[in-house]
Order: C-alpha cells, then sequence, then structure tokens
C-alpha cells in the first residue's frame, strides 16, 4: 500500500502532526472544534473552549503562518466536533464518528491532539452553593470587563492563575490570589538578559542527564540556581506572600510561574495572597485562615483534563500498547521542554514508525517504560526516543561522540551555535539520516535566530543598564 493510500485523522487539528504525516505522504484529515487553528493560543469568547484572553502576549500570528506556508489549513475540517472513535467490526481501521452524522468516517490511523486543557476539573468548596456572587473557572475567563470595581478571588497556583490575577488588577477594586502551596515566581527578563538564554541546548541536556543518573543531586542544582534567579529578580519576597520554595518544587514543572507582574503587584498591594478555601460561612464570604472582606467574584484556576483517565498506559505517552501501528497520541508530550518543540519531535517520530522507518519494542519490553512514565516523566529517557525514533541526528552530532566530534571540527562555529547558543527547533532539521525530512535552509535558519537574539539582548541591556 502506498502511503497516499492511507487515510489518517489527527482530532485537534495538532499542527505539527499534520505537516509530519504530510511529509511522509500519508492522506491527512485534521478534525478541530475550533474555528480556526492555532489551539488555544487562538483567542476565543466561548467560554467552554480554552483560550488566550485578550491581553496575553502570545505569538499566534507564527502558528497561523507555519499552517499556511505548508498547505495545512485546507486538510483541516473547523468547527466540527468529534462524538466517539471506536474500531470498526473487522477490527482494521477506525470509525470516526462526527456530531451531527449518522454514519462514522473510517481511518486506517489515527492521532489524538486534543491536547491537556479539556475539560475544567471544578475544585470542590464547603458552603459552595451559599455565595451568590459570580464563579467561573479559568477556561471561561476571557478578560477582567466583567469584573470591573468588584473584589475577586482568584484560586490555583499555575501560570494560568497568574495571567488572571494580574490582569484583573486593571479593573477590579480588589484580587485575592488563594494557593495551597509555595511557587517559584520566575521572570522573563533577569539581569538584562531573557531567563531562557540560559536554556541552551547542551546546557538543558546536561541536566536532564543528571536528572536521570542522579535525581537528588538534579533537584538541590535547580533548587539552587532558580533560588538565585528569584532573588535576584524580586529581591527579599515577604512571608506573608505565602511564595515558600523548597528543593522539591524546582523540578516539578507545575511549581513555576513565569510573570514579570505578580510580585509588584503584590507589593503594591494590588494583590493579596491568601490561604486555600476551606469552605464558604455566608451569603458572600470566605472563611478559611484568615477571612476576606465582601466578595464579588470567583476565578477558579484548577488543573484541566480530558474526560479520561489522567494518565494512561501509553509508551513514553505516545503509543497504546496493541495499536501501536495505528494510534498515537500528543496530549502528554508537555512539560520536558518546550512544548512546541516537543510536539514536533513526538509528530515527527510517531510519522517515522507507520512510514515503516524506526520500529517499536515488543508489548512486553514496554510494560516496563509505561509503568515508569505513569510515575515520572523522565525527560532525559523521551527525547533521546523521539530523537532516536525521528532520526534527527542531533544527539549523535552534538554529543560527546565520534561523529561528534568529527561534526565539531568540521563545523566548530555551527556546533557550538547548536549547543550553546538559541535551542531553536531548527536544529532538529539539520542533519541527513533517511529518516524525517531535512531542511536545506536549517544552517542560515540557525545562524538567522541567533543573529535576532544578538540584537534582542543588547536592546534589552540597553534598557535595563
Amino acid at each position: 500500500m502506498y502511503p497516499s493510500d492511507v487515510h489518517v485523522a489527527v482530532i485537534g487539528a495538532g499542527l505539527a502532526a499534520i505537516k509530519s504525516m504530510l511529509e511522509e505522504g500519508f492522506n491527512v484529515t485534521g478534525f478541530e472544534r475550533r474555528p480556526n487553528a492555532g489551539g488555544l493560543w487562538a483567542f476565543s469568547e466561548n467560554p467552554q473552549i480554552t483560550s488566550a484572553t485578550k491581553s496575553t502576549k502570545s505569538q499566534y500570528s507564527k502558528f497561523l503562518s507555519y499552517a499556511k506556508h505548508f498547505g495545512l489549513l485546507k486538510r483541516i475540517k473547523f468547527n466540527v466536533v468529534v462524538r466517539s472513535l471506536s474500531r470498526t467490526e473487522d477490527g482494521t481501521k477506525w470509525a470516526l464518528l462526527l456530531e451531527d452524522e449518522v454514519s462514522p468516517r473510517v481511518f486506517d490511523k489515527v492521532i489524538m491532539a486534543t491536547g491537556t486543557e479539556v475539560t475544567p476539573n471544578i475544585p470542590k468548596i464547603e458552603g459552595f452553593d451559599l455565595f451568590k456572587g459570580r464563579f467561573l473557572h479559568s477556561q471561561a475567563y476571557k478578560g477582567p470587563d466583567d469584573f470591573a470595581g468588584q473584589n475577586v478571588i482568584v484560586i490555583g497556583k499555575g501560570n494560568t492563575a497568574g495571567d488572571c490575577v494580574v490582569d484583573l488588577t486593571s479593573r477590579s477594586s480588589k484580587v485575592y490570589w488563594s494557593h495551597r502551596r509555595g511557587a517559584m515566581i520566575l521572570p522573563r527578563f533577569t539581569s538584562g538578559t531573557r531567563l531562557d538564554a540560559f536554556a541552551s541546548w547542551k546546557r538543558t541536556r546536561v541536566m536532564f542527564w543528571v536528572g536521570n543518573v542522579m535525581p537528588a543531586l538534579h533537584r538541590w542544582i535547580m533548587h539552587l540556581y532558580l533560588t538565585w534567579i528569584v532573588r535576584l529578580a524580586w529581591g527579599n519576597l515577604d512571608p506573608q506572600w505565602r511564595l515558600d520554595r523548597n528543593v522539591y518544587q524546582a523540578t516539578t514543572t507545575s511549581a513555576y510561574v513565569f510573570n514579570d507582574r505578580i510580585i509588584p503587584a503584590l507589593r503594591n498591594g494590588r494583590v493579596t495572597s491568601t490561604a486555600s478555601v476551606r469552605k464558604i460561612v455566608g451569603l458572600a464570604r470566605w472563611s478559611y485562615i484568615n477571612t476576606l472582606e465582601m466578595l464579588e467574584g470567583i476565578v477558579s484556576y484548577s488543573q484541566p483534563h480530558p474526560d479520561v483517565r489522567p494518565i494512561a498506559d501509553l509508551y513514553h505517552g505516545m503509543f497504546p500498547p496493541g495499536y501501536i501501528d495505528s494510534l498515537a497520541c500528543l496530549n502528554y508530550t508537555i512539560g520536558i521542554d518546550s512544548t512546541i518543540t516537543c510536539k514536533e519531535l513526538a509528530s515527527m517520530a510517531i510519522a517515522q514508525v507507520w512510514a515503516g522507518k524506526s520500529k517499536l519494542p515488543s508489548t512486553e519490553e514496554m510494560e516496563s517504560p509505561i509503568a515508569i512514565w505513569n510515575v515520572i516523566v523522565e525527560p532525559h529517557e523521551w527525547l533521546k526516543f523521539v530523537n532516536e525514533t525521528a532520526g534527527t541526528g542531533v544527539y549523535e552530532n552534538l554529543c560527546l561522540t565520534l561523529q561528534g566530534i568529527r561534526f565539531f571540527m568540521r563545523e566548530p562555529k555551527l556546533s557550538y551555535m547548536m549547543q550553546c547558543r538559541v535551542n531553536t527547533p531548527h536544529i532538529y532539521r539539520l542533519f541527513e539520516t533517511g529518516k524525517r525530512k531535512a531542511w536545506d535552509g536549517a544552517r542560515e535558519a540557525i545562524e538567522h535566530v541567533n543573529h535576532l537574539s544578538d540584537i534582542d539582548l543588547a536592546e534589552v541591556k540597553r534598557k535595563t543598564a
């Protein structure tokens, strides 16, 4: 069977997945319930759809440009909802049923790319029925205008909660930030340098390796480094803010909050940090460690998840045993490195497996890695797996191997740039390996991105001098 005869459905219209399948010649159709591409980065007024807010600083245009450049939009059916996915009666294909359709559509292979932010997880609060103000999950939060002049409490500690908190300060009378545990409040810039400028390919890979072989040492190194960043950026933090850090938070991405405005807002009193909500004791009053004044709005943020078990049995979070040749999942490839890059690497790996260029172990051999994945996401092993399966050639050419030494001797400037400068996804398209497609423009793109970074860093230093 020719690849063009293989019909692949991508549920959720993952752009990287569609592109990777098309590169191998598969016949691809994407299904997206939203009216446009870009996922949650595309603003939507629909309260049942997770999206950026009107004030979110996002780069939606680059996703749209990507989709247009590679001709992906014509492959996507927008404003459609997939109601069910099941095996056909003969057990050879997948039957995909859309809302408002009677007969299912049949596909040879399916990729789940719906993301993790799907169904709101509403916290249970004692006495909640007594609250007469407005309550909504952050999924439905689109901006601060509806809370103008009101007292609002935001429940949750993650990046979404942080964005809601600072966004509300522009219109609300008072904003309370309720969280159970401390957090690492990290700035985007520190000492005239972008925070991500520290995260070169080599530096992150060394730390991932340390985390794999010496996890305790890795936690302490990350704890000391991030604590130094926090102190450098914000100085001493008020203990009443309850942002105490511990060594275990340093390697838990859920403890990171990237926000340049929340600490200044805490300092000037626009935001008040409080303990977690225990119960509601009156028509509009809260009781926990401290009792707040009259509240008129609540914004809740707790990690949403699809209507399935939180952690599925997937090989490296991607392949379900028994269906590795026809079903794959991109929903769990997050929180490891650059999320967008990880999605593309995972997509390339899936494409190479389905194209027959890479092989996976037997079902029995998958059991141990799956059990480990269900306990902890191990970046070192996962990144090596997707790179090897996709055939990027990056580890072979940038690590301390004979091939890596040869590449460094032949291209010292380029090798150094790829290892120690901007950690750009273009590096995964440079080397020709016979698997995923290399790109002739990768070298120029790597050099261009580093040039732009130099200009940007020089401008940042000039402004902060």
